[in-house]
């Protein structure tokens, strides 16, 4: 069983540190995930973040330089070594916003793991259908990997479409109205609104995803804030 988390932790300095440490040193090792894939780690963390996964045998980081350009970006930590890490800005952005790829071998099989952290607010819909249609032509093009695990941020409204792609959303596989939303508004932000902005998607000719379920959706022991704006997702995944 191969377990991916996607998490957006938050850039905000409200308890930064506190709420990093809790979900570094508590929800990831409840969890162990092989894959995590981070939005919104800012330059200033990266530090403590690999510190502290190192101690749970995640050996494997992408390159983190790029986001000392940007207010934060994403990361990708693994326990299997990476291949071929990528980082590309979309040429549409006008927010930071990019992708990172890497490749891992499970069971002798190699994966291309993406993340990514859309243009955000509703305004720029238009702005998320291009770099969604990015993504698309990214992974169409890559003739030697047969499996791919999407993930990240996406910002979505109801109202908005995938491209006509093949790739599976896991909460409209195997999800349900518990595990539906992934941003609420009223942890932080004083309004009601929710989304389920944060999505794993996949596609393989071995690939499937067995169970989905949400991290971080309490507040922290002896606390009154959540670790994050945002639920971490984490997927279980077969691959024969």
């Amino acid at each position: 069983m191969l377990k991916i988390l996607t998490y957006n932790i938050m850039y905000n300095d409200i308890l930064l540190l506190e709420r990093f440490k809790y979900i570094m040193e508590k929800i990831i090792p409840e969890q162990e995930p092989d894959v995590i894939l981070f939005q919104e780690v800012i330059f200033e963390s990266i530090d403590l973040i690999k510190n502290t996964l190192k101690k749970y045998g995640y050996n494997y980081f992408t390159d983190d330089s790029y986001n000392q350009l940007r207010l934060y970006g994403e990361l990708i930590v693994s326990k299997f070594p990476i291949k071929n890490p990528t980082f590309i800005f979309y040429q549409n952005t006008i927010m930071g916003r990019g992708i990172n790829t890497v490749e891992n071998n499970y069971k002798n099989k190699n994966i291309l793991l993406l993340t990514t952290h859309l243009e955000s607010l509703p305004k720029y819909k238009f702005a998320r259908q291009k770099q969604l249609n990015y993504i698309y032509n990214l992974i169409r093009n890559q003739d030697n990997i047969h499996n791919v695990i999407l993930t990240g941020d996406m910002n979505m409204l109801d109202n908005e479409q995938y491209p006509d792609w093949d790739l599976i959303d896991v909460w409209e596989k195997i999800g349900n109205i518990h595990n539906k939303y992934t941003y609420y508004g009223n942890r932080f932000w004083g309004n009601e609104y929710k989304n389920r902005y944060d999505r794993i998607l996949y596609k393989g000719e071995n690939i499937s995803c067995t169970n989905i379920e949400l991290v971080g959706d309490a507040k922290m022991v002896n606390s009154d804030i959540y670790p994050s704006d945002h639920n971490g997702i984490i997927a279980s995944f077969i691959i024969s």
